[in-house]
């Protein structure tokens, strides 16, 4: 967990800012830009992503089973990372998903994991939904690419949350977010 504390989140003081990040929430964003620009993904979208979702916190777990800072649905997305393929042996389908699922839960707990599994579904639906493109693909992260017939409310509101933090990060957190890395 304190990997990068030898960056920019070492010296950057504790509660300044609209944020008022703590240390730990510190370590998480330095974190998540790491593997944000490994993954070739705009690192304060990844950031407000994770702090709309969880604070920040790489180990909340909700019982729709979205995991993870960055909130990944297991649920749903167990299949698309592979996580069935240890459990693949199993006769029963219905306890290779639930062992899948739980696998998948635990994994997301991992910032590199996480960052990289919602890197690719942001990318994704970005490509494959043309609902999903531009500010919307927040919308699409949240809900679904069926976002605006089932969840347009909740997906809409969740849009404009992400794109408030963003503007928050780029004002006032530039060297915590851009200070960070190699």
């Amino acid at each position: 967990f304190n990997i990068f504390l030898g960056t920019v989140a070492a010296d950057f003081p504790p509660d300044e800012g609209p944020l008022r990040l703590k240390q730990a929430q510190m370590a998480v964003v330095d974190q998540i830009v790491e593997f944000a620009k490994w993954y070739e993904v705009d690192p304060y979208e990844m950031v407000a992503i994770a702090w709309v979702e969880s604070r920040l916190n790489p180990n909340v777990v909700n019982r729709d089973k979205d995991a993870g800072a960055l909130q990944v649905n297991c649920k749903i997305h167990w299949k698309k990372f592979g996580y069935h393929k240890p459990f693949a042996h199993l006769r029963s389908k219905r306890k290779m998903r639930r062992e899948a699922i739980k696998q998948c839960v635990e994994a997301q707990k991992n910032i590199e994991e996480n960052v990289g599994n919602s890197a690719y579904l942001l990318k994704s639906m970005q490509r494959k939904y043309r609902g999903c493109r531009g500010e919307n693909r927040w919308a699409c992260y949240n809900g679904g690419p069926g976002w605006r017939v089932k969840h347009k409310e909740r997906a809409t509101k969740y849009k404009s949350k992400v794109k408030k933090i963003k503007r928050i990060l780029e004002k006032h957190y530039k060297i915590l977010i851009e200070g960070s890395g190699c």
